[in-house]
């Protein structure tokens, strides 16, 4: 046999396999180019960020109901326990690692029954359904920070699985399990009538079988809630609030755009119009009323995409049946096929920069929004806004919880593993300046500064406790060592709000040194100024030393 067919033989066979095992090759493609943004792994989130602060208060100072500390415990109480029992059996790790990791294991879950779902409604190839949901960033976003949204969102949706299955019993513990990560979780439940339509069961017979499981559900969610010492009613009760504040409308449609992105625009409104055409309404019905109700309860809420996280499974069970019909029409076309393929691949690889006057800290060449890979292709000058085009990571836009690419998706891991690495790299350097520092005052001038750095104290095991003073002031002790950490919230931009800040709480510090550890730019920014005019010295990036 000569060397030509020899090779011919090894790459008909090769070719043969990747046919054969597609969707698990690609499976596991995805999963690799996901860990990119999985490491390094620590938390950018802040939320979060407090989350772990109660995590590590309870492993450091013991077990209590409910925590000493945490946030919005009465909404994720088996959050801190899990991340907790985690610490014990691998102490090596911090309670930070710990989270990330397993919210980046529940990701990956998710993916797989989100395929698993769809794939059971519609008997679509799996490998067409991942594509789908490649196409909407929050299903990889989601696993590169510490999140409680995913671990309801993996036992929902195994919880559908089972459904489908016809083993009624597992899907109800596991759908008792999930509001016990994240209540919220209970909005999409109502879908499972239209699970049980969908299994060709009478609508009689459905409404029971709902009825029975939903009853159930409460029973036993209330009782966990119950003995975790958590009232989820309260925090029902605050989203309901912030609806009639509108506390967060003004950040909805950043979060809603970032999650469907303008493909999704396209490919939703036309998978509605397949499937009534082809009169799947059972279908319609199962995916409608989730998206329905997550975008009633969100309305003025849904202020990051994770709140749409939930939606994932049924927007890509909508989104196929576009991208089917659009792949039955290009057959047989090939300007009119690589005329698509080239849009999305233009969309995913295609990276959109523009500077805003308003923000003009993310407009520096070392701005978070100017991270991540990115090959140049050409820039205005003539406008205050100065487009870039080129190829990489797009217009970065931070959402309340996340931050998330406007175009360019396909380099967004490489973002955030950027974005990461160099955050704790400033975090760590900071640690090590005050390692040599035995007692000291710390002054968090935003939410996301309160446990930015005092978490890799507490991973220490550092003591906490709060203080009797009128805004929230803790003390962190270790030994003959011992830390103050005063708490303001100054909104972004307030200048002299940050001036009163400092000067009120340098009255209470009583002449010791105050130091204040941005985790902002947008405080970075203003503390930059401050230290121009002398009300402050910078002592490093990020690290401020009150005069």
């Amino acid at each position: 046999m000569s060397v030509y067919s020899n090779w011919k033989y090894f790459f008909d066979s090769f070719w043969k396999f990747v046919s054969r095992n597609s969707y698990p090759i690609v499976l596991v493609l995805f999963f690799i180019w996901i860990c990119i943004g999985i490491f390094p792994l620590t938390c950018y989130e802040s939320d979060s960020m407090h989350v772990i602060a109660g995590c590590n208060i309870m492993y450091n100072q013991g077990l209590t109901f409910p925590p000493v500390y945490s946030y919005l415990y009465e909404m994720q109480p088996l959050v801190t326990y899990t991340v907790v029992g985690f610490k014990y059996v691998f102490p090596f790790l911090t309670c930070e690692q710990i989270y990330c990791l397993l919210s980046a294991i529940c990701g990956a879950l998710f993916i797989v029954e989100s395929v698993n779902f769809v794939y059971r409604i519609t008997s679509f190839r799996k490998i067409f359904i991942l594509l789908s949901l490649f196409l909407i960033p929050e299903s990889f976003a989601i696993s590169m920070y510490p999140n409680s949204a995913i671990f309801a969102a993996v036992f929902f949706v195994c919880a559908l699985n089972r459904l489908l299955d016809g083993k009624f019993y597992v899907a109800m513990v596991l759908m008792v399990i999930a509001p016990l990560y994240r209540i919220d979780i209970l909005i999409v439940y109502p879908v499972v009538f239209f699970i049980f339509l969908f299994q060709r069961k009478s609508v009689k017979e459905s409404i029971t079988r709902s009825v029975f499981l939903a009853v159930l559900i409460l029973l036993f969610v209330t009782i966990g809630y119950w003995g975790l010492r958590a009232n989820p009613l309260t925090a029902l009760t605050g989203y309901n609030g912030m609806n009639e504040t509108h506390s967060f409308a003004s950040q909805v449609k950043f979060a809603v755009f970032t999650f469907y992105t303008i493909l999704n625009f396209v490919f939703v409104p036309m998978g509605l119009v397949v499937l009534f055409r082809e009169k799947k309404f059972g279908i319609m019905g199962i995916a409608l009323i989730p998206i329905i109700l997550i975008h009633f309860m969100f309305r003025y809420t849904g202020c990051a995409p994770k709140h749409y996280l939930y939606l994932i499974p049924f927007v890509s069970l909508i989104s196929v049946y576009a991208m089917r019909w659009i792949y039955e029409r290009v057959k047989g076309k090939p300007v009119l096929k690589y005329g698509i393929v080239s849009i999305v691949v233009l969309f995913l690889c295609l990276g959109i920069r523009i500077d805003f006057p308003d923000s003009p800290w993310r407009n520096v060449p070392d701005s978070d929004a100017k991270l991540g890979p990115y090959v140049q292709f050409c820039r205005e000058n003539y406008t205050k806004y100065h487009v870039t085009i080129g190829v990489g990571a797009g217009q970065l836009i931070p959402t309340l919880d996340e931050y998330m690419l406007l175009s360019g998706n396909l380099f967004y891991p490489f973002y955030i593993h950027e974005y990461k690495t160099v955050k704790e790299g400033k975090r760590i350097a900071v640690k090590k300046w005050f390692d040599e520092k035995k007692d000291y005052n710390l002054l968090a001038c935003s939410w996301e500064d309160i446990f930015y750095f005092p978490n890799l104290l507490l991973e220490e095991g550092y003591e906490f406790r709060e203080l009797p003073c009128e805004n929230f002031t803790y003390e962190l002790l270790k030994g003959d060592r011992r830390v103050t950490l005063y708490t303001r919230e100054i909104p972004k931009g307030d200048i002299q709000g940050m001036v009163q800040a400092i000067d009120e709480v340098n009255e209470y510090s009583k002449g010791e040194d105050l130091y204040i550890v941005s985790a902002l730019e947008n405080q970075d920014y203003l503390l930059n100024k401050l230290s121009v005019s002398g009300k402050v010295r910078k002592q490093m990036d990020r690290l401020y030393k009150v005069n």
